[in-house]
């Protein structure tokens, strides 16, 4: 009755190509919409390639632009982090 379930917590590392990465980035977003806690993970470079390429004005994290921002701001729990 009283039973506390914690959230799932999903870690989506897609594969270091752009065209992976940006489903994945929808697919984050799905789960997180759903309850889920997401660490998303992806390279360096790739992160680059992502954030130069569309122009965007998010907002910055400590090391460079976080393309989860306005996900976080509507209450959804996605970290990121590049390796």
């Amino acid at each position: 009755m009283g039973e506390i379930h914690p959230k799932p917590h999903a870690l989506l590392l897609p594969y270091p190509l752009q065209g992976h990465v940006i489903p994945f980035i929808h697919l984050a977003t799905k789960l997180a919409s759903n309850g889920f806690i997401i660490t998303f993970v992806i390279t360096e470079s790739i992160h680059h390639q992502i954030t130069t390429s569309k122009n965007q004005t998010n907002h910055y994290k400590e090391g460079g632009i976080n393309i989860f921002a306005e996900a976080r701001k509507s209450g959804l729990d996605i970290r990121y982090a590049t390796v």
